[in-house]
């Protein structure tokens, strides 16, 4: 029989998490002890072979992207998750708005290195 847990319950729950449905970055500094709620990855022997990889990927797009772009979300077009999701997912899009760092500046930047 199989078994699904659902990392977005898990993500939400109250008994794992102070205030839950707000996002706070401050709960995974390493000064903090992160429960055995937090399995983005998976565990054991099946956990995502990928997960340093994947990890790596996201790390070089965002910084690519903040280097060429200030982003912001409004509070008019704020996601909501999709609980029917098996991964996290928005259930009515994501909304950004991008704008691009003048060149002018990155170029004075770099040629006073």
């Amino acid at each position: 029989m199989p078994i699904y847990i659902s990392l977005y319950g898990l993500g939400v729950d109250s008994r794992f998490w102070d205030e839950p449905e707000i996002y706070n970055p401050d709960r995974f500094t390493e000064s903090n002890n992160i429960p055995d709620a937090y399995i983005p990855f998976g565990i054991g022997p099946r956990m995502c072979v990928g997960m340093k990889v994947g990890q790596l990927h996201a790390k070089i797009v965002l910084a690519l992207l903040l280097r060429d772009y200030e982003i912001w979300q409004t509070k008019d077009n704020e996601s909501v998750l999709d609980p029917r999701s098996t991964f996290t997912a928005a259930g009515n899009g994501i909304y950004l708005h991008f704008k691009e760092i003048k060149k002018i500046i990155q170029e004075e930047w770099r040629d006073g290195l």
